[in-house]
């Protein structure tokens, strides 16, 4: 990230038709303790990434029988700069569990893996201590006990440039939940406010 104000992307991994979208979309701007910044209206898709050799243009299908390497993203835009890149990535690790391999909620597979894609190596060392961070306040116990399933993050944190394109997903799984309010959703906060030490709660 270079300067405040500039346009940034980031993706983070979510089950398609379920909550990433709805929370960082549309919960996250709501909030008010985040530093000055925000989601570029409309810009946000649900869809697919994967490693560099992933096939191109994946369907849901394809991607749900676990042979095409993708995982299931929200890829959206932000103005800001790293204290709210920063503010979003705590805001992901409050609403997904990061601590289930391969699985968030009901849904399992590959293509639910926990993951995090940054643009540049700014981006990717703030989401490494983020998730460092996280990592320790399980460690202390600063976390509500069923805050998550297990207490050993597994998320991935990997450069956007070294994977594959973002393919967007069809029309029918765009803001799934707005159009189906009473949707299944895997996403849902663990806790609602960021602990401020790593001190035993």
């Amino acid at each position: 990230m270079s300067l405040p104000n500039s346009c940034h992307h980031l993706y983070h991994v979510r089950a398609l038709k379920l909550g990433t979208e709805k929370f960082i979309g549309h919960v996250f701007p709501q909030r008010s303790d985040n530093p000055l910044g925000g989601i570029v209206s409309g810009s946000g898709k649900v869809g697919f990434k994967g490693p560099s050799s992933a096939p191109a243009n994946p369907t849901y299908e394809d991607v749900c029988t676990g042979r095409t390497g993708h995982v299931e993203v929200y890829d959206f835009e932000f103005t800001g700069g790293a204290d709210y890149f920063e503010a979003i990535l705590k805001f992901f690790f409050m609403i997904h569990d990061p601590t289930t391999l391969n699985r968030q909620g009901n849904d399992k597979g590959t293509q639910y893996a926990s993951v995090v894609y940054c643009y540049n190596q700014e981006e990717f060392n703030i989401a490494t201590r983020i998730k460092e961070e996280v990592q320790q306040l399980l460690n202390t116990k600063a976390l509500p006990s069923q805050a998550y399933s297990s207490v050993r993050v597994s998320t991935d944190i990997r450069l956007a440039q070294e994977a594959s394109p973002f393919f967007a997903a069809h029309k029918e799984h765009q803001d799934y939940l707005a159009k189906n309010p009473n949707g299944y959703c895997n996403h849902g906060f663990k806790f609602k406010s960021w602990p401020s030490s790593a001190a035993p709660q």
